[in-house]
């Protein structure tokens, strides 16, 4: 009796959690992709000052005329709008769409479309990490391991319906974080870091990630992963040997941008500690991020090396450091690690209290808080600090250069 009591309570709530899927996903069809995309274009191409009129199709128009100055040309007729940051690759992606016409919208219609596609790859993939045998050991029972809740909610989203209408990648960004971490959980690692430089295509924000978790390997397995990592890139990088004048022009272009757009106000709450304290002192940026980005770079290393740390814990330690130390993330930069960090909440984590875990919740799930709040830095920057507080008080001080210098080879040593 109480078996069969059991098994009808389950297959009740995975119903409902059925149902909730399907009703997300509805509401993201629906309600923000046909909803925004069908009256912009009914009423053309300038109904919306969006960053793929604005930006991304000036940009390549330009790269097609001139290659070598994709990165200063100016495009954008409005002052929050800088030059091409993104790696050249990008430039080859956007050139699908500009080949479609523009009439009546068609080339913005069929951008929203493919993300509309990439948030379905997203949630299948969710759906098959989720029930992964290397992932259900360390979820927790309770509903919120379901992947019917985590993939509906990720639809759920407000921001999708932005990323649409202005043509943005975010989503395109979080299906390849999706995937590499899928390939990371099967055991093949080297995936994981070849579809996450795919990444970096769209938002290069996750060299860091790359960056934080390539560096613990033995340093036979960090050469295979280095080496995917870099095939990831190939096109960026043919691109910079045919243009060099390109590798000149990318950084101070990234640098230039992320300074001038701190004076807009729409960018006063931002993930990223230096550019709200750049915003409250009313002062250049620069100052603070170096300091940030010194002080935070060696201790997150030292604390993401440890042993005692699962994967899962190790990447989200990389998310906060990332989100915190690079001075560009805002609220549409959630949508790419928001199904990261609502798996990261469905595991057991033995070294990383809930509490603590549950202090980005906020403004990761919900967009209206980055309008609403005076800060969002301080939900991503006061974990990352309290878990490397915490982590390094359990480390003896000698050990700690020494593991630093000695992670990466240990294994190595010990195989040969």
């Amino acid at each position: 009796m109480l078996n069969g009591n059991f098994r009808s309570t389950s297959s009740s709530n995975l119903q409902i959690q059925k149902i909730f899927f399907v009703a997300c996903l509805l509401v993201n069809i629906v309600g923000y992709f046909l909803y925004g995309i069908i009256p912009i274009m009914l009423r053309g191409t300038n109904s919306y000052p969006s960053d793929f009129y604005l930006v991304y199709m000036p940009c390549i128009r330009e790269f097609i005329l001139n290659p070598s100055d994709l990165y200063v040309s100016t495009c954008g007729g409005l002052p929050y709008h800088g030059l091409f940051r993104a790696l050249p690759s990008l430039a080859l992606y956007l050139l699908v769409f500009n080949s479609i016409s523009s009439a009546n919208t068609l080339n913005l219609f069929a951008q929203a479309l493919s993300n509309v596609y990439l948030n379905l790859g997203s949630c299948y993939i969710i759906f098959r990490i989720a029930n992964l045998a290397n992932l259900q050991k360390f979820q927790i029972q309770s509903f919120v391991k379901s992947p019917y809740l985590i993939a509906g909610g990720y639809l759920l989203f407000p921001l999708h319906y932005f990323n649409y209408i202005s043509g943005e990648v975010y989503s395109t960004t979080g299906f390849f974080a999706l995937l590499g971490l899928y390939f990371f959980y099967t055991e093949k690692e080297h995936l994981g870091f070849f579809f996450w430089s795919l990444g970096l295509t769209f938002r290069i924000n996750m060299i860091l990630w790359i960056f934080f978790l390539i560096l613990k390997k033995p340093f036979r397995n960090f050469v295979k992963n280095g080496c995917f990592a870099i095939f990831g890139q190939l096109p960026s990088i043919v691109m910079f040997l045919i243009w060099p004048k390109m590798i000149v022009d990318f950084i101070p272009s990234l640098i230039s941008v992320s300074i001038d757009v701190i004076t807009q106000d729409r960018f006063r709450v931002s993930g990223t500690l230096a550019r709200e304290l750049s915003f409250l002192f009313q002062t250049n940026i620069l100052p603070f991020a170096i300091i940030i980005f010194v002080v935070l770079l060696p201790l997150v290393l030292i604390v993401i090396n440890q042993p005692r740390f699962q994967f899962h814990d190790k990447l989200m330690i990389a998310v906060l450091a990332t989100i915190t130390m690079l001075p560009d993330s805002t609220v549409g930069h959630s949508l790419y690690y928001a199904p990261i960090y609502m798996l990261w909440l469905s595991l057991k984590s033995p070294d990383i209290n809930m509490k603590i875990k549950l202090i980005p919740f906020i403004p990761t799930l919900s967009t209206l808080a980055w309008f609403l709040l005076p800060s969002v830095s301080l939900f991503y920057a006061v974990p990352l600090v309290v878990i490397c507080v915490i982590t390094m008080k359990k480390i003896p001080v000698r050990n700690i250069l020494s593991r630093f210098l000695k992670a990466s080879f240990k294994k190595d040593s010990q195989q040969e």
